[in-house]
């Protein structure tokens, strides 16, 4: 690769950075590394989620009574926009959620659709489809929650529970929810 494909490189992706901070104004770009960013997306569920809190370490008993949640935790998108991206490779991503209440499967299979992206996108800048594909599923509970109960670990109850309060008075005002 010559300087002069570097330089193209450089320029599509400061552009396509731009582009990103123009349309999603909490787009953090890293002190560190400007060719790396991160964004916290809302995880708001077109229709509310069932959950059951489970303790790990007893798989066998029965959940706790399940609880329906208008809003989950946040979800952090992570990346990198690395030498030769967007032609020879696809950019880094990586998927969390604080606290840990999406299934390290889920996470795996959503970071695993940047590339996906990137080939049928036939190795073009993707990261604007890649963020709304990542907030499009999280509109619809990451198909988690559409047979049952989404299952997830008791230490997170406290935490889910305090969103879920939050969400339901942002939801409804201070008006009493029966």
């Amino acid at each position: 690769m010559g300087d002069a494909s570097d330089a193209l490189f450089a320029d599509e992706k400061r552009e396509e950075l731009e582009t990103l901070a123009a349309i999603f104004p909490e787009l953090k770009q890293s002190d560190d590394d400007p060719l790396t960013a991160s964004i916290d997306l809302e995880v708001i569920p077109e229709s509310p989620q069932t959950i059951t809190f489970i303790d790990p370490e007893r798989p066998l008993t029965a959940g706790f009574d399940p609880v329906i949640i208008r809003q989950l935790p946040d979800i952090s998108i992570r990346f990198t926009l690395p030498p030769g991206y967007p032609s020879e490779q696809p950019p880094q991503v990586s998927l969390t959620t604080k606290p840990e209440w999406l299934p390290r499967s889920k996470i795996q299979e959503l970071e695993a659709q940047a590339t996906e992206l990137w080939e049928s996108y036939y190795r073009g800048p993707i990261m604007f489809t890649y963020i709304d594909s990542i907030q499009q599923a999280a509109s619809e509970g990451f198909g988690l929650g559409n047979n049952g109960s989404l299952l997830v670990d008791i230490r997170h109850r406290i935490h889910l529970l305090g969103l879920a309060v939050r969400a339901e008075k942002a939801w409804f005002g201070d008006e009493a929810v029966c």
